[in-house]
């Protein structure tokens, strides 16, 4: 259930809107001002905002001018006379979420209601992303390497532009990491859109909502900010359609006809896009429109000299989550991270430094605390580096599935990929003769 703020001067308007939110199980602040709705919003966290557009000291169109849309308002639901829609249409230009019209019936505030928690839930979703990109995730930008000072410099000159950005690398590499720093540079409302957690027929509602119910999607949600559209390769070919008409033209089809929306699209993906072109797979036109700048992320291969540094973050991250008394990593073990071909790249060294400082308990992380799936001598790690990357990355993946009993979530969660992207390479797997077929009921 949501906080919701009513701003309503008209006295039995006011009770009854209240007196309904109640029974529905929302907590409501209801005032007859602008300036107690402006003070309450200052104050409280209130998630929805139920505001009649002419008030005795003032309007909401003045309002909505004198707050930009990046701000950290809540969700808006304008209330307006029948006859004067065209106040409506106003305030959704300025950033509204919805109206409804007086005299306000039951049906219209309850779809109205639906569809601003339904926006609420991607909100908060946003929020969490955000939140993410600042504590428990992977230090991408840490190091002196070049490889990571590029990166740098490419994500000052890039993240002040509006324009749409292509982030691509190895799975593990840190791409959502690149993309939340991009976002937060410029942006309060981000949005992160995981395409590999929708099947199919589900993925283009979600994302652009549905004409039919009204109901937002999270594009529409963005406006105003930046939508993170991860592993964005396993777009659905209609959702790709649709997702490059957006960027043609900066609309989505609603229930009221066409509707800007200002967002800016940081697409990341894990695979070579213009290979899947080549295949028929992607659609070309939308691989130009996403990569108007691109952003390389580079593998823990290219700057195995911020090993030692990223290693020690883990360590004591995990140190302090845990209340382990290791101290140190041991130089020998150091050696080894830094010998080892890291296929599965920084979620990769991450989950070695959490598992070894729970084997370890105290004291300093020697080499047995390591488990490296792979030899880690100078002559193997040459060897290994020899291998294509497709190649690298199938007998790391099909390692850590024997290691996870053949336990597909825990193998997708230890890889720090999603469960889709995982069935999709143990089935390429398959097609290519190289991994058995598995009963499902041994692939939980």
């Amino acid at each position: 259930m949501a906080r919701i703020l009513v701003l309503e001067n008209e006295l039995e308007t006011r009770s009854a809107l209240t007196e309904q939110l109640q029974r529905l199980g929302h907590s409501v602040l209801a005032v007859d001002s602008l300036r107690d709705g402006m003070e309450a919003l200052a104050n409280q966290k209130l998630e929805i905002f139920l505001a009649a557009t002419e008030l005795p000291d003032g309007n909401l169109l003045d309002w909505l001018d004198e707050t930009s849309v990046g701000e950290a308002r809540p969700i808006i639901i304008a209330m307006c006379e029948a006859a004067h829609w065209e106040k409506a249409g106003a305030c959704l230009e300025k950033g509204a979420f919805d109206y409804i019209s007086k005299p306000i019936s039951a049906g219209q505030l309850n779809l109205a209601l639906s569809r601003a928690e339904h926006a609420l839930k991607w909100r908060r979703f946003g929020q969490c992303a955000s939140t993410y990109s600042q504590g428990e995730s992977l230090p991408l930008l840490i190091g002196r390497s070049d490889a990571v000072e590029a990166l740098r410099q490419t994500v000052r000159k890039t993240s002040h532009s509006r324009a749409s950005i292509l982030i691509q690398g190895e799975y593990g590499a840190g791409q959502t990491e690149a993309a939340m720093a991009l976002a937060s540079n410029m942006d309060q409302n981000v949005v992160r859109f995981d395409c590999a957690a929708y099947p199919d027929g589900e993925i283009e509602t979600v994302l652009f909502g549905s004409k039919e119910t009204g109901v937002p999607g999270a594009l529409e949600l963005a406006h105003g900010g930046t939508m993170v559209l991860e592993n964005a390769s396993l777009l659905s070919w209609t959702a790709q359609a649709l997702l490059l008409e957006f960027l043609k033209r900066g609309e989505i089809g609603s229930t009221s006809g066409p509707r800007k929306l200002d967002v800016r699209v940081i697409a990341t993906v894990q695979e070579n896009l213009l290979q899947k072109v080549r295949h028929g797979e992607f659609r070309e036109e939308l691989l130009y429109a996403l990569n108007i700048l691109p952003v390389a992320v580079p593998t823990l291969r290219e700057r195995r000299e911020d090993i030692p540094a990223l290693a020690e973050i883990f360590r004591q991250r995990q140190v302090r989550k845990t209340g382990s008394g290791v101290l140190a990593i041991g130089p020998r073990a150091l050696s080894a991270l830094q010998d080892y071909p890291w296929p599965g790249n920084l979620a990769e060294l991450r989950m070695v430094i959490e598992r070894a400082v729970v084997l370890c308990g105290e004291g300093v992380i020697e080499m047995p605390h390591l488990c490296l799936t792979a030899s880690v001598s100078p002559a193997a790690a040459q060897s290994a580096s020899l291998e294509s990357l497709a190649d690298l990355e199938r007998r790391h993946i099909l390692q850590v599935l024997e290691k996870c009993d053949g336990n597909r979530m825990r193998t997708a969660e230890t890889l720090g990929i999603s469960i889709r992207t995982l069935r999709n390479k143990l089935k390429e797997y398959r097609t290519l003769g190289i991994a058995e077929q598995e009963p499902e009921a041994a692939c939980a």
